[in-house]
């Protein structure tokens, strides 16, 4: 398993409320996957990243109709 210091970060958003996390209630993940669920609650783009403290990070871009 990895190790505490290269989790991810939590997920941001770009405009900050174009999305809201929603709780985990039922999702089982394998070991080392990283998983959310997240509610549109805004039409348009949102910019989601995260990062981990080593530098690795990811960006996607929704659009919502």
């Amino acid at each position: 398993m990895g190790e505490v210091a290269q989790r991810w970060r939590p997920i941001t958003a770009n405009p900050p409320n174009s999305i809201r996390q929603l709780p985990n209630r039922v999702m089982t993940l394998a070991v080392n996957t990283t998983a959310a669920i997240l509610q549109v609650t805004t039409p348009g783009a949102a910019e989601l990243t995260s990062s981990r403290p080593n530098g690795a990070t990811w960006h996607v871009t929704l659009e919502v109709h």
